[in-house]
């Protein structure tokens, strides 16, 4: 996954954060993922500037990049494919060092220079918004799975299912006559759902 966090005047804007899916990057690859997220961002970003409602029409003063020289080149090299010119920074966590394009030789800020916290804020949050994505993702990943055991029970039921009941916990503890009055689930797949789930207890 990938993140977008925005900051005003050195405060969140949290309306304008945005979360991205990983779509065309197989396995981890830090580079094309940050290609990825950056290409998909400005290019909706142009296509948009005439609409007022867009989060994506109002495009940075500054651009700020999770990472290190490396990581900088290649956002750089999808910006300038785009035909983008902004102002771009990235910042490196292990000394905390910020590089610029063009430049071989990081800055670097005393610690306690507020400059150098504000970016630190910004990345740190930046962090903590692409975890709670991921977790998220993870998390329904979990459940999905734990449902694509039961016979007969695909896609579309499963969906139907979570949208009665809310949440797989909420499945197990249903009747059968709860499950079998579900519309649009057939009566055998309501019970092959509760017998999987009292399985343990009908064996005792």
């Amino acid at each position: 996954v990938g993140s977008m966090v925005v900051f005003e005047g050195g405060m969140p804007a949290k309306k304008d954060y945005r979360r991205f899916r990983i779509k065309t990057v197989e396995g981890v690859d830090d580079f094309a993922s940050l290609q990825e997220v950056l290409h998909r961002r400005y290019e909706r970003g142009l296509k948009e500037q005439n609409d007022e409602k867009s989060h994506f029409a109002k495009l940075p003063d500054l651009l700020i990049i999770d990472g290190g020289k490396g990581q900088l080149s290649s956002v750089c090299e999808v910006l300038a494919e785009m035909g983008v010119s902004v102002n771009i920074i990235s910042l490196a966590k292990q000394f905390e060092e910020i590089y610029i394009p063009e430049h071989s030789e990081p800055i670097v800020l005393p610690h306690s220079a507020p400059a150098l916290q504000l970016l630190q804020q910004i990345r740190d949050e930046a962090h903590r918004f692409a975890i709670t994505f991921h977790r998220e993702l993870r998390g329904k990943s979990q459940v999905h799975s734990e449902l694509l055991d039961i016979p007969g029970l695909g896609e579309k039921r499963r969906k139907l299912l979570l949208d009665v009941f809310g949440s797989v916990s909420a499945i197990k503890e249903a009747s059968l006559d709860r499950l079998q009055a579900v519309q649009g689930l057939p009566k055998a797949t309501a019970k092959a759902v509760y017998e999987y789930f009292h399985a343990e207890n009908n064996d005792q």
